[in-house]
């Protein structure tokens, strides 16, 4: 498995992600609106305890990522390719998706 770098760029921008842990399959952790990863660090600290690998990314337009100007950029096609992109760039293919919002 590749190394995902804490500031990953990819085609749609620059996000933030935090990974922990080896063991597969990879839990991805995905914040709702409006949110962010910090609502999963009771999670984030249980899995690592445990060794899962886990990921964690502020979702474009949070955080630190690049926050690109016009609706059409934040439509769900274009976040769901995001996490895509991300995933692929840690070369992660088996994965438990974990998704919050309000």
């Amino acid at each position: 498995m590749v190394s995902l770098p804490k500031r990953t760029s990819v085609s749609r921008g620059l996000y933030y992600c935090s990974k922990v842990g080896e063991a597969s399959p990879t839990l991805v952790l995905l914040h709702g609106f409006p949110s962010s990863p910090r609502d999963g660090a009771n999670q984030i600290a249980f899995f690592k305890a445990k060794g899962v690998c886990l990921i964690s990314a502020n979702l474009l337009g949070y955080g630190g990522t690049d926050k690109p100007i016009g609706f059409k950029k934040y439509v769900l096609s274009g976040l769901v390719q995001g996490v895509v992109d991300i995933l692929d760039t840690g070369g992660i293919q088996t994965t438990i998706r974990i998704h919050h919002d309000w």
